[in-house]
Formats: structure tokens, C-alpha cells, sequence
């Protein structure tokens, strides 16, 4: 009997009864509800199986089950990324882009609430108009304002703006005026010169007008008159002085130093005192007062605490009284220093401000946008050199050492110590900016230490000089000089910070530019040869700005210094000569030197009336105090 099955030759028709065997086998497809089946084992037209196909099992529509068990699993969707992030676009994965030219492209914004972290050899690259927006707001650290010292600077009177007429001086957006002073000497922008305790001289400190309070009384007089004053009084008698700031404070407290018993023999300490603010200079509303009862026996600040919660941009001290001391020279008020202290004004509301800090490597120049570059060491060589592409422009040191492990430049202190460069070719009123670090060991041994740098001969537009009230002495710094040209500004910068500003106008003017108080003067200093000590007449008071025919008030060379039996008198004690040209010129000089190169245009020269004025002379000049023309 044979196993195979032969072709049908008709239909089994079962009618309610089951088929039932061991084996199943059919010579052809079978089908279920599929009278046509063309696969091995069709169900209609939902499932299949075909035993020869790369996809043995094929379905239409959807699997139910209560568990699939899947050794190896392949899906291939037919969709598109908008189709799948349409179903969901957010995931807790690393997505990562192995493009190796381009991993990610949009022409929309991007938005990052996280850092952004660059591997070692990436760049940032922009193209030409593109525009680096930051946007807050967010909060500051500290999250309330600090309690500071107003004003932030030192007045110095080699560096604010000055007017004696009107009692006005103005430095890094701070302005200082008096109602009324006894000499411009003695005038307001005194008062922060931060010499406390230190009295300089006699002419330290601001003093009012005399009379300006009734000698025996100490009551102020009406000379001196604040008006505006809000509320009940609207004016007050008595000396004032007023402190502008660039911006608003609240304030906390105010001192103030005073002459004293011991060191002065005439105090005119004030005694009622008046504290004001204001937000336009001339609407005053009191924020204090203050009475003091006793003078002082040595130097010591005297706290006047107000703790207003108004931000105010002005504010005046006024005297309206002067304490007895044993005197009846009452009659004007006399303050040495003056400090304020309170919190800047809160930020508003919406405060866009943004804290960056910005971090970078400093690598070589390669750009003509540069004139000259010297910072560390080329990269070429070990020797350090101009940097900038196709430059020629040579670079030389006089006493100077450059260290090549921490690429920087030493200056030894010489008189002459400097690193210089050939011309940088700048002509006429060219802005330029120069930016450099600097580590300063002294910065008051003399004027010249405090020069950083100078763009010249033929073209002394920019000098730059810092002290110990900009930097600090033995530590690294970064100052920065913008120059943009003649009617511009022209503005230093230190660590970032602005210290100095000023209008870029024509220089022509009286040098020194300020009454000399001692042979050395805000960057100015005078020497001689020869000079009458007895009863101080001293080579400095030639430049004190005192045509007064009092002989102290003039520089008088020692007695005697000529030979009056020849006519006319020649110089004896000791007289220099000095060679200009091969000619020989022998006599008494009075010597000055600037923070900065002169053109001179003439000299104002005042002598005595009747006797003992200059007969014939020479000026010199001199780039290094020792060759003359």
C-alpha cells in the first residue's frame, strides 16, 4: 500500500463531525475561508505562511497576544522623522549625529537650557553680520547691594577737570563743588584726596571765604546761602560743599575729619551741621543733622549716621555754625576730608543685566587688523618678536629681561628701562588702542614707574601712567587704552573697569596745569641748582601760581649767588654750565620735568618789580636729562 497521496478526484463533504488524525498532510496550499489559497497555509487574506519565502509568516492587520517570544527582532518603519516626532519628541537618551562633515542643520533658533561643551581641538566658527545676543533677566550675586565708600576714586589734580571761578571739579563722573573757598588752593576736591591722617601742607583740605560766619559768634552770615530746600525752611545760611555722583545711593552714614586742638591752633571746626540729597541739584531735602560739641585732639573720623531708604544722586554737608575755641576767629569753616558711605540703588524690575564670565586661551596674533603684537614667544622661535603677519616693525629692550618660561618682560628700574618698537606709522589723529598686563613692584618711587606706555616722537598723543589708587602693587593686571581721535574720547581701563575718561580736545594750555604745593606735584616735579632755603624760597614756588611780590612766594636763588660788582652780574656758588651746539651756557637753573612730552609754544616768565629779575637766560630741552638743545 503506498504512502503518497494521490490527486483529488472529488470533494469529502464532512457534516457535523470532526476530522481526526495524527498526521496532517496535504499535497497542496490549504485554506481556510480561502477557496484559492497561494501560500502553503492561508486564513483568508489576513494570514499566511509560506515555507519557501525570505517572510515565512505575513500579516495583515494586528497581532493580539497575551506574550510574544522573539529571539532576534527587525523593524523597519516606513515613516519619516515628522511622522515619528508627531507621536513624541521628547526622550531621556543620548541622541548622537555620526555625520562626520555636518551632524546637525537648522535654519530656525536653537535653545539650550544646559551648558554647552567643546572638546579639545574645537572651534566656534561665525559667519560675516551675526549677532551674539545674551538676555536675562537673572539674579546677581550678591542678591543685595553692598555697603561702599563714595566716591570710588581719588581726586588728583594731575587727572580732574577744574574750574577756580566756579568752584567745580570733575573726575570719572564725580562732581565736587563749594559754595565759596578761601584760595583755589584750599578748595573742595581736597576733601578725597584720601591723605587722612596726613596733613600735606597748610593749603590741604577745603576752607570757605572768610566772613563767611560772624567772628565772635560762629553763626553763619548770608554769604553763603543754600536755597531749595523743601519742607518748612526753605533756605539756610552757612557754607556748603556738594558731591555729584554718576548714579543714585541710599546713604548710610557720612564722616568727616577736622582740623584738631593740638595740631592747629585755629580749628574753625563746624558745629550745627546739615546733611541734603537731591535727584536734580537744586530741590534739596534734609536726610540729617548733626551737632558737635567738643573739637577733636588728634586726628580721628567723626560718623554722622543718616540711613536713608531714598536713592539720591546729590548731596551737600552744609555748616551753619562753628564751635569756640580760644579764640573769636570764627569766621569760616575748615574740613579736611570727607567720606560717604551708603548702598547703590536696587536694580528694577525686568532687569536685563547678565553676569559673564568669558574664558579664553590667548594664542599668537595673525591678523593685519594689528599694527604690532609682542606676548610670549613666537611661536617659530624662542626669541620674543613683533607677531603680526608680514610686519616689519622691530622690536628692541633697554634693560629689560624676557622670560621665556612665562613669557613676560622685566624692567629693571633704570632711568631708561623700557621695551620699544620701530615707527608704527601712525599719522596725524589716528584712534588706536593698546592693551597690555602689567605687574607693578613700586609704584611711587617716581613718576616715571607709573608710565606705562607712550606713542611717539613726532606723535605723543597717548600716555598712559597708573598708580596705587587704579592697581595694586605686585599683582597681575590687564589696562587697556582706547583712543578714538579729536572729539572722541579717550579712555583707560583697568581689570575690565573703567577708571578714566576723558574728552580728546586740544592740549594747548598753562603746564603744570594746576598750582604746584611741593617740588613734586601729580606727575610734575621741579629741582634747582640753587635756591634760598632760608626763609623758603623755593625753586617749586616759581610754579605756584602767586604773582604776589612777597619774596616767599618766589623762587630766589641763595645769597649771594652773583657777582653784582660786574655789569651785568655774573653767577658765582657753584653754577652749572651746560653744551648746546659746542656754546657753553653757565648760571643758576630751575628745572622742570613732566609726566609727558611739551611742545612749547612760550614761556610766562614774572619777576620782581624793581630788582633781582632775570637779565639774559636760555630754555633748554631735554627727552633723558642729559642732552640738551
Amino acid at each position: 500500500m503506498s504512502n503518497s497521496i494521490l490527486p483529488a478526484a472529488g470533494n469529502l463533504d464532512i457534516v457535523n463531525a470532526n476530522v481526526r488524525a495524527d498526521k496532517f498532510n496535504a499535497a497542496t496550499n490549504i485554506g481556510v475561508a480561502n477557496t484559492n489559497p497561494d501560500f502553503n497555509f492561508s486564513v483568508g487574506d489576513k494570514f499566511h505562511v509560506d515555507k519557501d519565502s525570505t517572510d515565512p509568516v505575513s500579516i495583515t492587520g494586528n497581532v493580539v497576544a497575551s506574550g510574544i517570544k522573539i529571539s532576534n527582532l527587525t523593524i523597519g518603519p516606513a515613516f519619516d522623522f515628522a511622522s515619528v516626532s508627531n507621536v513624541g519628541n521628547v526622550t531621556a537618551n543620548v541622541i548622537q549625529f555620526a555625520n562626520a562633515t555636518t551632524g546637525f542643520t537648522t535654519t530656525a533658533n536653537v535653545e539650550i537650557g544646559g551648558n554647552i561643551s567643546l572638546t579639545s581641538n574645537a572651534q566656534v566658527k561665525v559667519g560675516s553680520n551675526v549677532l551674539a545676543e545674551y538676555t536675562g533677566p537673572h539674579g546677581r550675586e550678591p542678591t543685595t547691594p553692598l555697603l561702599k565708600k563714595f566716591p570710588e576714586i581719588v581726586f588728583d589734580a594731575s587727572k580732574y577737570d577744574q574750574n577756580h571761578s566756579t568752584n567745580t571739579y570733575i573726575q570719572a563722573g564725580y562732581t565736587v563743588t563749594a559754595s565759596s573757598q578761601a584760595t583755589d588752593a584750599k578748595n573742595a576736591a581736597n576733601l578725597y584726596n584720601e591723605q587722612f591722617p596726613t596733613l600735606i601742607n597748610t593749603d590741604d583740605g577745603w576752607q570757605s571765604r572768610n566772613n563767611t560766619y560772624d567772628g565772635s559768634t560762629g553763626v553763619a552770615a548770608s554769604i553763603d546761602t543754600l536755597t531749595g530746600i523743601t519742607g518748612a525752611t526753605s533756605s539756610r545760611n552757612g557754607s556748603y560743599t556738594t558731591l555729584e555722583l554718576p548714579h543714585k545711593i541710599k546713604l548710610s552714614y557720612l564722616q568727616i575729619h577736622t582740623r584738631n586742638s593740638v595740631d592747629h591752633g585755629t580749628p574753625v571746626h563746624p558745629k550745627q551741621v546739615y546733611v541734603y540729597g537731591s535727584n536734580d541739584g537744586s530741590s534739596w531735602t534734609q536726610v540729617g543733622s548733626h551737632l558737635f560739641t567738643s573739637v577733636p585732639s588728634s586726628p580721628i573720623w567723626q560718623r554722622i549716621d543718616i540711613n536713608s531708604t531714598t536713592p539720591y544722586k546729590y548731596f551737600v554737608l552744609q555748616t551753619t555754625s562753628i564751635l569756640p575755641f580760644l579764640d573769636t576767629s570764627l569766621n569760616r569753616v575748615y574740613i579736611l576730608d570727607l567720606e560717604w558711605y551708603g548702598y547703590e540703588e536696587d536694580p528694577p524690575q525686568g532687569d536685563l543685566s547678565l553676569d559673564t564670565t568669558l574664558k579664553s586661551t590667548f594664542n599668537s596674533v595673525r591678523s593685519n587688523n594689528y599694527v604690532m603684537y609682542f606676548d610670549g614667544k613666537d611661536p617659530d622661535g624662542t626669541d620674543p618678536k613683533n607677531l603680526v603677519s608680514g610686519s616689519s616693525i622691530s622690536l628692541t629692550n633697554n634693560n629689560a629681561t624676557y622670560d621665556a618660561s612665562n613669557d613676560y618682560w622685566t624692567l629693571d628700574g633704570s632711568t631708561e628701562s623700557n621695551v620699544t618698537t620701530g615707527s608704527l606709522g601712525f599719522e596725524g589723529d589716528a584712534p588706536h588702542t593698546v592693551s597690555m598686563w602689567v605687574n607693578a613692584s613700586n609704584l611711587e618711587a617716581n613718576v616715571l614707574t607709573q608710565q606705562l606706555f607712550t606713542i611717539g616722537s613726532g606723535y605723543d598723543k597717548a600716555l598712559v601712567r597708573v598708580d596705587d589708587t587704579q592697581i595694586a602693587a605686585n599683582t597681575w593686571h590687564n589696562v587697556t587704552y582706547a583712543y578714538q581721535g579729536e572729539g572722541g574720547s579717550k579712555v583707560t581701563y583697568v581689570d575690565g573697569r573703567k577708571v578714566e575718561e576723558a574728552q580728546v580736545e586740544d592740549t594747548f594750555g598753562d603746564y603744570p596745569p594746576f598750582v604746584m604745593t611741593d617740588y613734586e606735584t601729580g606727575g610734575y616735579r621741579v629741582s634747582s641748582n640753587n635756591e634760598y632755603t632760608l626763609d623758603g624760597r623755593l625753586a617749586w614756588k616759581a610754579y605756584d601760581e602767586n604773582d604776589d611780590d612777597t619774596s616767599i612766594n618766589a623762587w630766589m636763588t641763595s645769597d649771594p649767588s652773583w657777582d653784582t660788582n660786574s655789569t651785568p652780574s655774573t653767577p658765582i656758588g657753584s653754577p652749572d654750565t651746560f653744551t648746546v651746539g659746542g656754546v657753553n651756557y653757565t648760571g643758576h637753573w630751575n628745572k622742570l620735568e613732566l609726566p609727558h612730552k611739551l611742545k612749547v609754544d612760550y614761556v610766562y616768565l614774572s619777576g620782581r618789580f624793581s630788582d633781582r629779575v632775570p637779565y639774559k637766560g636760555v630754555f633748554l630741552g631735554s627727552n633723558d636729562d642729559s642732552n640738551w638743545e
